[in-house]
């Protein structure tokens, strides 16, 4: 009943007026930038008086006001906008895309968690030793590159050069029919319908973009998970349970719950940096998700499309903030203020 309680008094004072806030702020901020959809789409032979009459068909005459105010009517009846490129509404735009960028997500974000972890603890456990030694220089000297800068020598390597990755050209081969939708991630899609074909071609292409992502991400979580448990492992109940002859396993099973409050913090942070940080990365890899979606409604000053986009990342930032405060409540009894 405590944790419905948090959750409504979230909800209700944080996120809609939180979002309300950022509608306003990139919707002024963005009538700010030069430039026009009006001039991108007439072109820059167009004449002024054609220009004129599309940015006022186009609404974009109005005061300002009166055009946030349409925008936020519309938001309030569950309407984005509708962009101005592809003829189609932006949620319709966003829904359509969003499981090739939540796909994308998930799985680097448990190769992140895997190998961070294991890393992190490996680290604090061997600490003083060479193998502690090797796998700090190892975290401090991989964290450095940009993951962007790590796909495309993957690009080069494994596609150029030894030809075992797949062309960069989205989620499947051009050869393969997209599997029936279900849950919109074409892994999952493709075992639950048992189209083989699909499985391997959709695994295929993620190799590459989810190892570029969850890697480098890896490095911090290692990071956050070594020092949190060289914590854990120095205090006081760690030393009491290994006198009393606590098995080595128990100890860091122990251990590792224990550590768990910042290392989750700290997942929730990268899965919310995840949805702006896929951007380059769908860029890279032609993914066709919602951040190669906004970058094509920036360079043609296509607003709503980007306020969508702002929107959305928003609403999901908020609400893994609110899973992580959850999660860490649920595992840590200190969380649980009044």
């Amino acid at each position: 009943m405590d944790t419905l309680k948090y959750i409504a008094r979230r909800t209700g004072f944080g996120l809609v007026p939180q979002l309300v806030a950022v509608s306003f702020v990139a919707f002024f901020l963005l009538r700010l930038l030069p430039g026009n959809a009006a001039d991108v789409l007439l072109g820059p032979n167009a004449t002024k008086e054609r220009i004129a009459s599309l940015r006022q068909s186009m609404g974009l005459d109005d005061p300002i006001h009166v055009q946030y105010g349409r925008y936020l009517d519309g938001l309030f009846h569950g309407d984005l906008g509708r962009s101005w490129f592809s003829r189609q509404p932006v949620l319709h735009d966003l829904i359509e895309r969003a499981p090739a960028t939540l796909e994308l997500i998930a799985y680097s974000l448990v190769v992140a968690m895997v190998v961070g972890i294991a890393l992190g603890t490996l680290s604090a456990a061997c600490d003083g030793t060479r193998v502690g030694t090797a796998t700090r220089w190892v975290t401090q000297t991989a964290g450095s590159f940009p993951d962007f800068w790590i796909a495309l020598i993957g690009i080069f390597v494994f596609y150029h050069l030894l030809g075992w990755a797949p062309a960069p050209i989205g989620r499947l081969d051009i050869a393969v029919l997209r599997p029936e939708t279900i849950t919109g991630f074409h892994t999952v899609d493709s075992a639950l319908t048992g189209n083989v074909r699909a499985l391997l071609s959709s695994a295929a292409h993620l190799v590459l973009p989810v190892l570029s992502l969850g890697l480098i991400l890896s490095i911090t979580v290692a990071k956050t998970a070594r020092a949190s448990m060289i914590e854990v492992l120095r205090s006081d109940y760690i030393r009491y349970a290994r006198a009393s002859g606590m098995t080595n396993a128990r100890v860091y099973r122990s251990a590792i719950r224990n550590a768990a409050p910042p290392i989750v913090t700290l997942l929730g942070i990268l899965m919310a940096y995840l949805l702006g940080g896929t951007v380059l990365m769908e860029q890279v890899f032609s993914w066709g998700g919602v951040g190669q979606y906004a970058v094509t409604a920036v360079g043609n000053a296509d607003f709503a499309p980007i306020q969508g986009f702002l929107l959305v990342t928003a609403t999901f930032t908020m609400l893994v903030y609110l899973a992580v405060d959850i999660i860490v409540r649920a595992i840590d009894p200190r969380a649980r203020v009044k």
